[in-house]
């Protein structure tokens, strides 16, 4: 009894057959934008830079706050007036609470971010996986579009996330130190006042991150962009402002 020929696949043959049974998602320009856009939160997620960047916000702010709190435990031990005391503590408490984590926000904040920005474009030659994202089809514009995308994403996301860190933690100071939080301020205009607020830092961070972008790109490397954006904020920013 003949047997049926076995027929081995042809390495060579269909390479375009093999393609289609890939799934590549759409190619329109948004559709490859969002696809490296998300590739990019990707790479910040894993990376470990971005974990020591966010211990090092979330100790900072709670830092500042458990200070204060303690300045206020040694101010009421020390005999000081409830009224004294009761000014004293306003930081812990909304809203002055805000204006503490605003200065946190546009200080450390901006170290941060520009850290963060010009390490995940100066890495990318470094380690010349720009090269090979380039040969895969996206274009420069797209690649530097998505590296914005990711820097905004990760601005909002900062800023949100320290302001509620920062604001729970006051209150629960707070209440440590027996001054009754008053919130006859809360009402919808003040709510859209802070929209607009922690909108205003996001943009100030965005700028500055921006310029780190770019910088670490013109540059191809990660301290163009550290030492470019730095002495521009801390050097030439407050000269400027002096003159």
């Amino acid at each position: 009894m003949e047997s049926a020929p076995q027929v081995m696949p042809d390495p060579m043959a269909s390479p375009s057959t093999r393609a289609s049974s890939v799934l590549i998602g759409r190619q329109d320009y948004l559709s490859v934008l969002l696809r490296l856009t998300e590739m990019e939160l990707y790479k910040i997620r894993r990376r470990t830079m971005s974990r020591v960047l966010s211990i090092i916000s979330i100790i900072a702010t709670i830092s500042l706050f458990a200070l204060i709190a303690l300045a206020a435990f040694l101010a009421i031990n020390n005999g000081t007036s409830p009224e004294n005391v009761r000014s004293f503590t306003e930081a812990l408490r909304l809203p002055r609470s805000l204006a503490l984590i605003e200065q946190l926000l546009l200080t450390l904040g901006q170290i941060l971010i520009i850290i963060l920005v010009s390490t995940i474009v100066g890495g990318e030659y470094n380690s010349g996986t720009i090269r090979l994202m380039l040969t895969r089809g996206p274009s420069r514009t797209q690649f530097l579009l998505s590296k914005v995308g990711a820097a905004i994403t990760c601005i909002g996301i900062g800023v949100v996330a320290i302001t509620i860190i920062g604001v729970l933690t006051g209150l629960l100071l707070n209440l440590a130190t027996g001054v009754a939080p008053d919130f006859a301020f809360f009402t919808v205009t003040w709510s859209v006042h802070v929209l607009l607020y922690l909108l205003i830092i996001i943009l100030g961070l965005f700028t500055y991150a921006m310029m780190a972008l770019f910088l670490s790109t013109l540059g191809r490397a990660t301290a163009t962009g550290l030492a470019g954006v730095l002495t521009w904020s801390f050097l030439i920013e407050p000269v400027i402002e002096v003159i």
